[in-house]
């Protein structure tokens, strides 16, 4: 989610205190990555995505079979699945199956969380993944 006006944020938010007005407008603070060791590839974490999905490459066909919806009601082309072992830096590997998708980013969604137990704290970030 990106915020729109900011100019108007900062200036609302300008009256109360300057380090808060800060905060809100880097949002990109409040984001927490992770990057499998195997592949490179970087992870959103997102519990609030249905699905775990992993980006399309160019000679992957779309399946008409299933529709994914973004969460502007959007169509996200499903061109398949494809399940992966990851190694996130924690005591084990996880295998899991991922929905490959046009997609600009890889997402660690809800189901991947629920399936392994996994908690999000934002406080530490990545050094208690």
């Amino acid at each position: 989610m990106w915020l729109e006006g900011v100019g108007k944020l900062r200036t609302a938010v300008d009256s109360t205190e300057g380090s808060a007005a800060d905060e809100l407008i880097d949002c990109h603070n409040y984001r927490l990555f992770v990057t499998d060791k195997q592949t490179g590839l970087r992870f959103l974490v997102d519990s609030g995505a249905d699905l775990s999905i992993i980006p399309a490459t160019s000679n992957h066909k779309i399946c008409n079979s299933f529709k994914l919806y973004a969460a502007n009601g959007t169509v996200i082309p499903i061109l398949g699945f494809k399940i992966l072992t990851l190694d996130l830096g924690l005591r084990r590997s996880f295998q899991f199956p991922f929905v490959i998708a046009k997609v600009d980013r890889a997402i660690l969604g809800a189901d991947f969380l629920t399936k392994f137990q996994l908690i999000i704290d934002m406080h530490n970030k990545i050094k208690r993944w």
